[in-house]
């Protein structure tokens, strides 16, 4: 029985096909394959196989097969090729699943390659493309060309990727001279200063001993020369004794009484001169400690780059519409911080309370020149007063270790890792700090030192670059690496040596820095190249500590107005959001934690510091 509409015409079969009465009997090629032989009852002319009854009844049943085209016991062929069945000279791929079928189709609820019994079996319900059927002019379709373009683009991204790596592996090479050289010239400066220190030591040595050698000397001819005259008086006595000649020795006894005094006090003084100290060397305890608790000259740090992004991947997502949805959501969808948009119109602050970053009760008061977030659970504030750097644990409000400096501190930045870089003003450096692992008591230690110039104030550390501000007669802003390397000097223009800029803060997306003003509470913002971008002149006299929100709008500290403002990107309009009556006094420093959107302000002659809750106010 044959399916309707699709009777096949047994005259135009392949000669091949045609058997006579006397031909062997047909077996089913389905069964065969899974069990033992059945007579065969019909063909399918799509699959090419005798089918038994039980197959031939079912075999329209799957959707792949829907539309097969079946030929019953008086049409179908009469000869059955086991070992190639009919079918497109190019389908020789074999089934993994099913060895000895080929695969012949495509299920698209499943995205599967499959061959018959696959489909039949596991595929019953599914949406199937019977392959050859589909994949006429396949080489001129959309999805065929879409695919050899990936493939363009992966290919040319390889050989992008591999010309940069041989370029990188040469950069290695460069570099690995570049660092041994400054490793090498590092050690060399240490040598040239403890050669020099030598020198110094040993003239220094030689002079106290030539001094104690010389008065060893004086010594000893004066106390000779005193014992010739001592003997000498000596002889004449006792002459004027054995000769009898009482009245000249009576005489010449009270003559030299006096004499005889000034011998006596004479040998003392020399006795006493006599004395010789011991010559020590002391050696210079802080280096000393240095040899003791130093455990390397330096650190060899990895400052990675970001690579250039490579599209394919983005690519091959793109082949289907659902993907492309999907890219599109989740470019809508992207996290984004609470304080973005709105910022200026409707940010608002709550006071949270105040930390203690005293070390203890018994120690002299705070003044916070600076701050700078370590992590959500640790902050470093610099201390202009006691002249120390300490890091003060938020969750136990307490401070957890802490540094002493040599010189009063100004601000404190963040960089890499667990390094933190310190202005010192007056003694024109900026000094590293490092942690020897987990942050605790007694483990902030010196690190490298950098020399600039006299009166280093702010510090902005992004990727790789310090900006350090500089107030005095050469009023500047600096851009340099961490060895010290300038990259941009920044000429600030003021009205007075005393007036210069003072704090400065990063916009690293817009590529913006802002620089606050000592005194006049001018701010000044410039593009990573040294050009003016906009200036608010006397916005808060002074102005100090600043931090930029992520839609570009700063937060300010108003020093003598005991407040801190929001200032708009646009230098255009400002807002108080914590008064005066919120308690702080002098504010003089701030920082912002972004992920949980807490503000620190440190304040001048204050042992706290105060924190505050940002929030977007409906």
């Amino acid at each position: 029985m044959e399916v309707p509409g699709k009777k096949a015409n047994a005259d135009r079969l392949p000669s091949h096909l045609h058997g006579s009465e006397d031909d062997v009997e047909l077996y089913c090629m389905a069964c065969d394959r899974d069990g033992p032989w059945v007579s065969a009852y019909g063909y399918c002319q799509d699959c090419n196989e005798h089918l038994c009854e039980t197959c031939y009844r079912s075999h329209r049943k799957p959707a792949p097969c829907r539309n097969h085209v079946l030929l019953d016991r008086l049409y179908m062929p009469k000869v059955q090729n086991l070992s190639s069945p009919l079918g497109p000279p190019d389908l020789t791929e074999q089934c993994k699943h099913h060895p000895g079928e080929l695969i012949k189709y495509f299920c698209r609820d499943h995205d599967i390659l499959g061959c018959s019994p696959c489909i039949t079996l596991n595929h019953r319900t599914c949406k199937a493309d019977y392959i050859p059927d589909v994949s006429r002019n396949f080489e001129k379709s959309k999805e065929y060309k879409e695919l050899l373009h990936t493939l363009n683009v992966l290919q040319e991204s390889c050989s992008r990727i591999i010309k940069t790596s041989d370029e990188n592996k040469r950069d290695v090479e460069t570099n690995r001279k570049i660092v041994g050289d400054k490793i090498r010239k590092f050690r060399e400066e240490m040598n040239r200063s403890l050669d020099k220190w030598e020198t110094e030591a040993n003239k220094q040595a030689e002079r106290v001993l030539n001094e104690e050698s010389t008065k060893a000397k004086t010594v000893l001819m004066e106390c000779m020369a005193t014992l010739k005259e001592i003997e000498k008086l000596h002889d004449d006595l006792a002459t004027s004794a054995i000769s009898g000649k009482c009245n000249e020795l009576y005489i010449k006894v009270k003559e030299n009484e006096d004499i005889l005094n000034s011998y006596t006090q004479m040998l003392s003084q020399i006795q006493e001169d006599s004395a010789m100290g011991t010559v020590v060397f002391e050696p210079n305890l802080t280096i000393q400690n240095i040899f003791r608790t130093e455990k390397e000259i330096g650190q060899v740090i990895l400052q990675k780059h970001s690579a250039e992004k490579v599209p394919p991947h983005r690519l091959l997502k793109d082949l289907t519409k659902e993907n492309n949805k999907g890219a599109h959501e989740m470019k809508q969808t992207g996290q984004k911080s609470n304080i973005q948009k709105g910022s200026f119109e409707n940010l608002t602050a709550t006071t949270l309370g105040k930390i203690n970053v005293k070390k203890s009760m018994f120690t002299m008061g705070c003044e916070i020149s600076g701050i700078a977030f370590i992590n959500s659970n640790n902050l470093a504030v610099a201390d202009c007063k006691t002249n120390e750097i300490r890091i003060v644990d938020l969750k136990q409000q307490k401070v957890i270790s802490d540094i002493k400096l040599s010189s009063p501190p100004h601000d404190v930045v963040l960089l890499h890792g667990d390094q933190l870089a310190v202005s010192l003003p007056l003694e024109g450096c900026v000094q590293v700090l490092r942690t020897s692992g987990k942050l605790s008591k007694d483990n902030l230690l010196l690190g490298q030192l950098l020399n600039v110039d006299l009166g280093c104030r702010g510090l902005a550390y992004n990727d790789g670059k310090l900006v350090v501000t500089f107030t005095g007669r050469n009023a500047k802003v600096q851009i340099m690496t961490l060895d010290g390397t300038v990259l941009k000097n920044i000429t600030y223009e003021c009205q007075k040596k005393e007036y210069g800029p003072g704090y400065v803060a990063l916009d690293c997306g817009n590529k913006l820095i802002f620089v606050s003003e000592l005194v006049t509470g001018r701010i000044t913002c410039y593009d990573f190249e040294g050009e003016v971008v906009r200036v608010y002149e006397k916005l808060f006299r002074p102005a100090a500590g600043m931090v930029v929100l992520d839609d570009g709008s700063i937060l300010v500290t108003g020093y003598s107005r005991n407040d801190i403002c929001l200032l708009s990107s646009d230098f255009t309009k400002k807002r108080i959001i914590i008064p005066e009556k919120d308690g702080i006094k002098y504010p003089q420093c701030i920082e912002l934690d972004r992920k949980q959107n807490k503000l620190y302000v440190g304040c001048e002659n204050k042992s706290a510091l105060f924190a505050f809750d940002l929030k977007i106010g409906k």
